[in-house]
């Protein structure tokens, strides 16, 4: 199963992508805020997909990316 990392600040746009990701048969990993855990888990994780909050305040979406 194809693990997808989901980082959103708002709740229903994070739970939305959660349904659709697990009705599609993906395992989704919801992360609300943007900082070093996310990073952390990132590299931890390796995961398939990462879906980032292009917005996220304090957030580095190409440093996460990297």
């Amino acid at each position: 199963m194809h693990k997808i990392l989901i980082q959103e600040a708002d709740a229903s746009i994070r739970d939305v992508l959660s349904l659709s990701l697990k009705a599609d048969g993906f395992e989704g990993t919801l992360i609300k805020n943007c900082n070093e855990k996310l990073l952390n888990l990132v590299a931890f994780v390796r995961p398939y997909l990462l879906v980032l909050d292009f917005k996220l305040k304090g957030a580095d979406n190409i440093l996460i990316c990297q």
